[in-house]
């Protein structure tokens, strides 16, 4: 997994006419390049780079995207090489990432498979064009946006129709689930049917910054009364609304270079403005951005300039509604530190509604628009509406305020100067200026503290305040500080031998670790200093008492979960996976290693965030683990198998479902069997055993049982219950301890060893589980 600043600096840094110039002779018309394509053979010219939007695309092979994408298409690679590749060109240096924790591995292919099927639908809406039906689709797509630019963007369509998609979905093998969370399709509640969600729509892409088809806003064409006219996908891991910038993939080259944005309302304005060569207009898909999205855009331009829809004002109200939502999204952008201005857009003809998509047709139109500081702009608006004193002193003071934000002496003399048009009273408004500076820096001073909590203080002796902890001077001097850090309990983890706790410990240079204690580590002080200072700079300045106050206060808080030392089956009525667990329903672990069930709170170590950069521990619980992407059905894999493996596949079948329930077995049989795949070399037994294994270990390495050792192997055995275990190349010439190993697996009893890492006692290790021996 590569970190996301590295692909940022690789689409910054490399020239997408550089990169394709060096496989193919490109020459230049007017702001675009052109050549032959160089995926596929051709003889007249198709293929389009556009230098100032960083993407490409051929209207022969009707391919594009942009330069990692084209390296992908053009070298054969996945999305990592491409990357690498790319870097290595441009001399930016990759930091190898640590091994992803489960949880990050299962999200990251969730959100690779999301991004595939969201592509692979895309596909299938432009296809969906040519069909009989799309004529009036393909007419509005065409006088909108025009065929080329129609293309270039994957428009595409949805039909009048309850089960296309969901016919293709379910033909090309993507998973229905995931489509459902997309809102791809939907499911009937009642019925349980599902059924296409987009119907009779112009479905137009939704891309992130790197150009993955995020989601989708869908046009309806249908012109029923009451229909919404558009629909946006659903909330999901790789789409949120108050995330999501429509544009942002092309307006990012020129939005750097010109140091600006434009900001508008929907994903039409924005197409209508990168067509005439404003590639960088963005939406944020709604009326109201937020701050998440300006944060986003923080990192190309430090100015921002709105252009609202024109909107004559309903009754009652004092504002049209694109008015009203650039006050108070202006407003939003100045707070978070950009210089904002407003291009105001007239009324249509007789007073009616406009916007940048029907007013700018050209980029001349755009240009004649007059740009206004937001600023004056707001004052101008807030005044006309502002009638009584009241509302006068509360619009000067919203703008002192915005004034106050700037920070810069030369610029609030302008604006003194400029806001008089609006309120003539020169003396009035610098005092409102001066009082707006005193008002943010007294709530500077509020934020950077905060009061004591006095319910603590009388509980326990001691206050909070800067991530550290205090206690107040008896002598009325300076408060006495007892650490450079707070400690926020977590789980108790119930042990009979070995109890643990977990906190979320967290200094005032705001470093946070999460931190695993025995209980010897709270009981004696040096122990405890030793452990919290062996995470770095966590000191603890008080003595033993203020430690017994402090965890006092920390038990009362704690919950308590239980450790799951044996995965698979439990006692308690669940199958417990390495990143969470299964009852009638899938409950993932949290990223402290918690899963809560009904039953109780347990523990999964080897998922916790305490664990995720050491590789060499719980290796067996990282790969056992629960994912749900495949579309393949029990019954499909089985006969899948079964036609590969021929009825040695039905014997494992039988055995897999046999060890899902050992429990039971053994408790009528006392014994269960070993599935021994035997065969000449080049007979597929290994290989049966690593499809058997994949219902439960992703990338299932088995164990030699001609190298490991006893000790190894029972380890090995005892990590699961009613679940699988593989060990590879047996051999009739294996020693007689080995053979006395396997003999014991049969029965069940396993084997005796000291305990030296609980209580250095003597313990049977347990054997709960199925067992696969091949040759």
């Amino acid at each position: 997994m590569i970190d996301e600043k590295y692909i940022e600096q690789v689409l910054d840094r490399a020239d997408i006419v550089d990169v394709i110039g060096g496989y193919v002779e490109l020459k230049r018309r007017g702001s675009n390049y052109e050549a032959c394509c160089p995926i596929h053979q051709e003889k007249t010219p198709s293929f389009k780079v556009n230098p100032v939007r960083g993407i490409w695309h051929c209207f022969g092979c009707h391919k594009g995207g942009n330069v990692i994408s084209f390296i992908m298409e053009h070298e054969t690679m996945n999305y990592p090489e491409a990357i690498y590749f790319l870097a290595k060109k441009y001399g930016i240096e990759i930091e190898e990432e640590q091994q992803p924790s489960p949880e990050q591995q299962q999200a990251r292919m969730k959100r690779e498979s999301m991004f595939i099927i969201n592509a692979k639908c895309a596909e299938f809406f432009v296809q969906n064009l040519q069909r009989k039906d799309a004529e009036v689709a393909r007419s509005y797509i065409k006088g909108r946006w025009g065929k080329e630019y129609a293309e270039e963007m994957q428009i595409g369509f949805a039909p009048d129709d309850w089960n296309t998609l969901y016919n293709f979905a379910d033909k090309a093998g993507l998973s229905i689930d995931l489509m459902i969370e997309l809102k791809l399709l939907k499911q009937n509640e009642v019925k349980g049917n599902i059924y296409d969600f987009y119907r009779n729509r112009i479905m137009i892409p939704i891309r992130d910054r790197y150009r993955h088809i995020i989601g989708f806003t869908a046009r309806d064409i249908s012109g029923i009364e009451g229909t919404p006219k558009y629909l946006n996908s659903a909330e999901s891991d790789i789409y949120s609304k108050s995330n999501s910038i429509f544009g942002i993939d092309v307006a990012i080259r020129q939005a750097a270079k010109e140091d600006r944005f434009y900001c508008v309302e929907g994903a039409p304005d924005v197409m209508r403005l990168q067509r005439i060569f404003v590639n960088n207009a963005i939406a944020s898909l709604g009326s109201a951005w937020t701050k998440e999205q300006f944060e986003q855009l923080k990192k190309y331009a430090t100015k921002l300039c709105f252009l609202p829809d024109a909107d004559p004002p309903k009754r009652d109200e004092q504002y049209g509604t694109g008015i009203a939502s650039v006050m108070k999204n202006g407003l939003l952008a100045m707070q978070c530190g950009f210089a904002v201005s407003v291009k105001e857009i007239p009324l249509g003809e007789a007073n009616s509604k406009n916007d940048p998509d029907t007013y700018c047709t050209d980029k001349p139109k755009f240009d004649i628009l007059e740009e206004e500081d937001f600023i004056t702009w707001y004052a101008r608006y807030i005044f006309k509406t502002a009638v009584t004193t009241e509302d006068k002193s509360t619009a000067i003071g919203t703008i002192c305020r915005m004034v106050a934000m700037l920070r810069d002496d030369i610029k609030e003399s302008m604006y003194l100067d400029k806001l008089q048009e609006s309120y003539k009273n020169k003396n009035l408004w610098k005092s409102a200026i001066n009082q707006a500076k005193q008002q943010i820096k007294s709530k500077q001073v509020l934020d950077q503290g905060k009061k004591i909590d006095r319910d603590l203080y009388s509980r326990y002796g001691f206050y909070e305040e800067y991530n550290a902890y205090y206690v107040i001077s008896t002598n009325g001097g300076s408060p006495v500080q007892w650490s450079n850090f707070t400690m926020l309990p977590m789980f108790h983890i119930r042990d009979s031998l070995l109890p643990k706790r977990l906190y979320k410990i967290k200094n005032q240079n705001n470093q946070e670790e999460i931190i695993e204690m025995k209980q010897e580590d709270l009981v004696s002080l040096s122990k405890f200093k030793q452990k919290v200072e062996g995470l770095g700079n966590y000191i603890w300045l008080a003595t033993e008492k203020e430690l017994t106050k402090l965890k006092m206060f920390l038990y009362e808080q704690t919950e308590t979960a239980t450790e799951i030392t044996q995965l698979g089956w439990q006692r308690k009525g669940f199958y417990a996976f390495g990143n969470g667990a299964f009852d009638t329903e899938w409950h993932p672990v949290d990223e402290y290693g918690i899963v809560r069930l009904k039953s109780g709170n347990y523990y999964l170590p080897g998922s916790s965030m305490i664990y995720r950069d050491d590789v060499k521990l719980f290796q067996f619980e990282r790969k056992f683990i629960h994912t749900n992407y495949s579309a393949v059905t029990m019954r499909d894999y089985a006969e899948k198998l079964i036609k590969v493996f021929g009825d040695n596949a039905k014997i494992g079948i039988c055995f897999l479902l046999a060890t899902l329930f050992r429990d039971i077995i053994v408790g009528q049989t006392k014994s269960f069997p070993i599935l021994n795949l035997f065969g000449p070399k080049g007979s597929g037994k290994s290989e049966l055993g690593h499809s058997l294994m994949s219902f439960f270990i992703i990338k299932n390495t088995p164990p030699n049982i001609q190298n490991a050792t006893i000790a190894a192997m029972g380890d090995l055995v005892a990590q699961c219950a009613n679940a699988l275990v593989h060990i590879d190349e047996y051999k009739n010439t294996i020693d007689l301890d080995k053979r006395e190993f396997l003999k014991g697996l049969w029965d069940g009893t396993g084997r005796s060893r000291m305990n030296m890492d609980r209580d250095k006692k003597r313990e049977i290790t347990s054997v709960d589980c199925g067992v696969i021996l091949s040759v």
